[in-house]
């Protein structure tokens, strides 16, 4: 079973404020080499309501990144909600 949502900042704190982003900001390349499952069970409404809570004390994590007169990168705090999907596979394997 999947299932898609969106979930927004609980109260909007960015305010289109913006962070420019620095040389070093740039060089790192933000990946993940491995996720770990653990088996169990996920209530979907408290999820949705910790990470609002997070987006809002957190703006930057809700925000975009852009690139202003082709010279500089910023985090524009825009209050974007997130999109998550939530995927629930039985079959995996201990």
């Amino acid at each position: 079973m999947t299932s898609s949502f969106m979930v927004s900042p609980s109260i909007p704190t960015g305010n289109n404020r913006r962070i420019e982003l620095t040389g070093m900001d740039l060089w790192i390349l933000a990946r993940i080499n491995n996720v770990f499952v653990y088996p169990s069970e996920i209530h979907i409404d408290q999820f949705k309501d910790a990470l609002s809570r997070t987006l809002s004390l957190w703006p930057f994590v809700a925000g975009r990144t852009i690139l202003e007169n082709d010279q500089h990168y910023m985090i524009e705090m825009c209050d974007n909600p997130i999109p998550i999907t939530l995927v629930i596979n039985n079959d995996l394997k201990e």
